[in-house]
């Protein structure tokens, strides 16, 4: 197994900065998602009253290796080893 670096920006989300996770050989961003669903998703939906699938794919910005990802290309994406995805949280302010 290969690991890859899944780093979260906005540590309200789920209480963690850098999460690593191992995955097959081939794995999408999709799955990596869903497997930070897996283990967030039931936290995630009491805190904010909605799924996180959901929410990171309408709401979030997803970067590959510093590279922004259409949610088109989510599931069609793979990721290796050394790789890292970037989850940002909207931004509201003024």
């Amino acid at each position: 197994m290969d690991l890859v670096t899944v780093k979260i920006l906005g540590y309200d989300i789920f209480n963690e900065g850098l999460m690593y996770f191992e995955i097959d050989e081939i794995t999408t961003i999709y799955e990596i998602l869903k497997k930070i669903d897996e283990k967030y998703g039931a936290s995630y939906e009491k805190k904010f009253n909605r799924t996180f699938l959901e929410d990171v794919v309408t709401n979030y910005r997803i970067f590959l290796n510093n590279n922004y990802m259409e949610t088109s290309a989510l599931a069609d994406k793979n990721v290796k080893n050394e790789d890292y995805i970037l989850i940002l949280r909207p931004i509201s302010g003024g």
